[in-house]
């Protein structure tokens, strides 16, 4: 995994237009048709998922407590609040063993669709509109970057989270070309399958992870 810095500035680009028609794909075509999954999460309010997430979390610490530190004597009352919790959850027909037993299941079926990618474009020719999210900045521009939907910069200053890997295109380029990162940018190219992983340095101190699923080969500026 690499760090790379994200700043704010222009970047060189060549002046190469492509001017060949290409089909214009959009980013929720670069999702997979979603498969049906029956997440009992899903099913749950907003509060049940907080409670259910401190269950976890004061059965956790009591186990740690028993190990550790058994004559400990808050112990007793930890163990009342934990007991009334699951009662309490219980009387809104939330099944906390149940839950618990598939959480794991859930967890990789959404990563699963996070990572899969549109067989329907892969190693087809097209043109995509994003932003920019610099990764390799050479004496002569910019020459590896992650593309996106969206503008990473109007979110940093709440948000640090990256789309998911489906959402997120790698392209390595051989020249440096210009375009404004705060602006939007149309690549052509073919789209083929890749996983990068890298750590990128916004602009406010905070490192991003951001993982490809996609890469755009042949890549070239169109605007």
């Amino acid at each position: 995994m690499k760090i790379v810095f994200f700043g704010i500035f222009s970047l060189l680009i060549s002046t190469n237009v492509y001017s060949q028609t290409s089909v214009q794909w959009l980013w929720s075509g670069l999702m997979p048709k979603p498969s049906v999954i029956d997440d009992p999460f899903k099913k749950l309010t907003k509060d049940q998922l907080d409670d259910l997430g401190y269950y976890v979390g004061l059965k956790n610490d009591i186990a740690a407590i028993e190990q550790s530190t058994p004559s400990y004597k808050k112990l007793p009352s930890l163990k009342v609040e934990l007991n009334e919790l699951a009662e309490h959850l219980s009387s809104q027909g939330v099944d906390i063993d149940y839950l618990l037993s598939q959480r794991e299941i859930i967890l990789q079926a959404r990563k699963q669709q996070a990572t899969a990618i549109n067989d329907e474009v892969k190693d087809h020719k097209g043109n995509i509109t994003g932003f920019i999210v610099p990764m390799t900045k050479t004496p002569n521009g910019l020459t590896e970057f992650f593309l996106v939907e969206n503008n990473p910069l109007l979110a940093i200053s709440h948000d640090h989270s990256s789309p998911r890997p489906n959402q997120v295109i790698y392209i390595k380029m051989s020249n440096g070309l210009i375009v404004d990162i705060k602006k939007a940018v149309t690549l052509s190219g073919t789209l083929t399958s890749k996983v990068v992983d890298a750590e990128v340095l916004m602009p406010d101190g905070h490192e991003t992870e951001f993982v490809s699923a996609y890469q755009l080969s042949d890549a070239v500026v169109i605007n």
